[in-house]
């Protein structure tokens, strides 16, 4: 089934009843939330103006909505786009059983998910901070590691390459690595494992990722700056979910770069993920 200009029509015309306004491309509008309650107040009703848009892709995905001002105290933390639009639904759906198609269903969840972030989105257990970042395309693109055999807070080596690397549990000592020096092949292409617990908000930039390393961002920061730690693999929980983030460090002018591999728990299936060199998913 597919959309006619016609039927995107009728579904903009909509929302000028719901006090929005349309300039043919964008829509304008106000949507009401509520912050949240306390045993002494009851939560105070904010008023948030957002922008929608249907994209090249509507009705087949959901419409471009952006919050132009939340309209009271709001942090914004996950279920974001890269393009700061909001990600309002992760289930896909046929078109024609769409809620977003319904103007008054669109506006509700935008409510909602001004009320969700507001709480801080209170048993999410969405493990994806892989999406809040930019994808990797020059380095590792795929890091395997065995969850069971993981040590924490040192450098260990890796295996394999150039696209598939995997985190070993043999530690490497760093303390004799000094000037940028690199003492042989196996102070190159190394990886450090931590263990940051629940996360309360996606990691964005290399200050996310020093603040969750805490004593060791330092330590870290010297080895990739030296050009002799690759990957950092933080691994951490949300809702009692436990998963893992991978990400590729370079240094970048006066700071350190980072970008998302994709990556994998070996546990289970530790042979079947490397077959000529072409990894594939394995259960966690």
């Amino acid at each position: 089934m597919s959309m006619l200009a016609t039927d995107i029509d009728r579904w903009r015309e909509q929302f000028p009843t719901l006090g929005f306004t349309d300039d043919g491309e964008r829509l304008h509008g106000t949507v009401r939330w509520a912050g949240l309650a306390t045993p002494d107040q009851p939560a105070t009703v904010f008023t948030a103006r957002v922008e929608i848009v249907p994209g090249a892709t509507f009705p087949f995905e959901p419409p471009k909505v952006r919050l132009l001002d939340p309209g009271g105290p709001l942090e914004i933390t996950f279920h974001i786009n890269a393009d700061d639009t909001l990600c309002l639904w992760e289930d896909d759906w046929p078109v024609d059983e769409a809620p977003w198609l319904d103007a008054r269903k669109l506006l509700r969840r935008v409510s909602g998910w001004l009320q969700e972030t507001a709480a801080g989105w209170p048993g999410d257990d969405s493990c994806d901070l892989e999406r809040y970042l930019s994808q990797e395309s020059a380095g590792p693109q795929m890091v395997l590691y065995n969850a069971t055999r993981l040590v924490t807070d040192e450098a260990v080596r890796t295996e394999g390459g150039p696209e598939v690397f995997l985190v070993t549990d043999r530690v490497r000592r760093t303390g004799t690595i000094i000037n940028g020096r690199r003492r042989n092949r196996k102070d190159r292409r190394l990886a450090w494992v931590a263990d940051i617990g629940p996360v309360d908000r996606p990691i964005r930039t290399w200050d996310d990722v020093a603040t969750a390393l805490g004593t060791h961002a330092a330590e870290v920061s010297r080895l990739i700056k030296m050009g002799v730690l690759d990957v950092v693999l933080l691994q951490y929980s949300r809702a009692g979910v436990d998963a893992a983030l991978a990400v590729r460090a370079r240094p970048e002018d006066s700071s350190i770069r980072i970008t998302a591999c994709e990556s994998a728990d070996t546990t289970f299936d530790v042979a079947g993920l490397i077959t000529a060199g072409h990894p594939r998913r394995a259960a966690s």
